[in-house]
């Protein structure tokens, strides 16, 4: 059965309409080196949307835009191309990992298949092949998920009908598993770093909850010693080698954290010690390498954090969970999860009531406690 189409003008393109009732739009691009016309084509679930679409064409077409043939280009050459095309425009940070996850787990999988071929198949292979190479879940689906915003370039200029990578189920992924110190393990740890030059930075980061970047990234003037309190406002970043300070990633990120009397005693005393290395000015970083430099974090944790956890006898837990033993405290503790969320600076509530569910029973515990209070008979003295 053929399709209807619609003949519009020379050079304007033309609409039709498949016989599953999908409609299409169809756009000139010039012609090949073999004299041969090349021609875009965009769907749409109606009549207006490939309308739309066919103007976004004709626009490209004046600018040369959709000249690129595509008959020929396979997967990865379309991606190096996207990879330089979107360098201007977004982070370091975000261009480094998509390099990455091309380099690494696409290009050596389905790089070889034609652009204009590639399918809901060629995306299950993939995530096939990458489980086989021993990839986790998380990686995988990282992978499919810059898959999908490099296809969608393609499909918006025209090489590609739809967009497989966002039409194919992702592997499942199981989060890391959570590790706070309880308050017990909280005292042994404190009391091992104590001797340590960076005691003050496990401290503050206990108590504030504070992301690792965010503390290596803590300068001097943003601690207000009157109001016993520090300002979030940037990150420290680690590129290529190269540290980079940046601003928080989301305005919530941004925050004020008012410390314990605990946790401020030990940063004053950190103060004095940074006064008698002359690292103490308002540009300097609060917490520094002997040189006065900021720190990167393996040597931190090879060099302070990891001999810290042998010699208390902890588990070998990330740095990241000091963040976790932080959340935990405050909630176990009774305090809302909206003041945690706040403190932590996450972007919703809801992510921190996802985060910390483990807490939930021990909380349910408490609150069930408190109830009994109220609904348990009270005694009365009779004369």
């Amino acid at each position: 059965m053929k399709h209807s189409k619609s003949r519009r003008g020379r050079g304007e393109g033309s609409i039709g309409q498949l016989p599953s009732g999908l409609w299409y739009a169809e756009a000139s691009a010039g012609f090949d080196n073999s004299g041969k016309r090349i021609r875009k084509r965009v769907y749409g679930a109606t009549k207006l949307d490939v309308q739309r679409e066919l103007r976004k064409l004709q626009e490209k077409a004046d600018r040369g835009l959709l000249k690129r043939d595509s008959s020929n280009l396979d997967l990865s050459s379309f991606l190096l191309q996207w990879l330089s095309s979107i360098q201007p425009t977004i982070a370091p940070t975000s261009h480094r990992s998509y390099k990455r996850d091309v380099n690494l787990y696409i290009k050596p999988t389905i790089g070889a298949v034609k652009l204009s071929k590639l399918g809901v198949h060629h995306v299950k292979v993939m995530y096939t092949r990458l489980a086989e190479m021993k990839k986790s879940a998380a990686m995988q689906r990282k992978a499919g998920i810059t898959l999908g915003v490099a296809l969608q370039v393609a499909v918006n200029e025209g090489l590609l009908p739809f967009n497989p990578a966002r039409m194919t189920k992702k592997p499942m992924h199981k989060p890391k598993e959570i590790r706070p110190l309880d308050a017990d393990q909280v005292q042994v740890f404190l009391k091992a770093a104590e001797p340590d030059r960076m005691y003050a930075l496990y401290v503050v980061a206990i108590d504030s909850g504070a992301r690792e970047g965010e503390l290596f990234a803590l300068q001097w003037r943003d601690v207000d010693f009157a109001a016993k309190a520090i300002s979030i406002t940037k990150t420290l970043q680690e590129l290529d080698a190269t540290l980079v300070v940046k601003e928080t990633k989301t305005p919530k990120s941004k925050r004020r954290l008012p410390l314990s009397d605990f946790a401020f005693e030990v940063l004053q005393d950190h103060r004095k010690r940074m006064l008698a290395e002359s690292h103490y000015q308002p540009d300097a970083f609060v917490f520094c390498t002997a040189e006065g430099k900021p720190w990167f974090r393996s040597p931190l944790h090879r060099k302070s954090f990891k001999p810290i956890l042998k010699n208390a006898g902890l588990p070998p837990i990330r740095f990241y969970d000091l963040r976790h033993t932080s959340a935990t405290l405050l909630l176990l503790a009774g305090e809302p999860a909206k003041v945690a969320s706040e403190r932590l600076g996450h972007s919703s509530i809801v992510l921190t009531l996802d985060t910390y569910s483990h807490v939930s029973e021990g909380m349910q515990k408490q609150a069930t406690e408190k109830l009994d209070t109220f609904l348990r008979p009270r005694k009365t003295i009779t004369e």
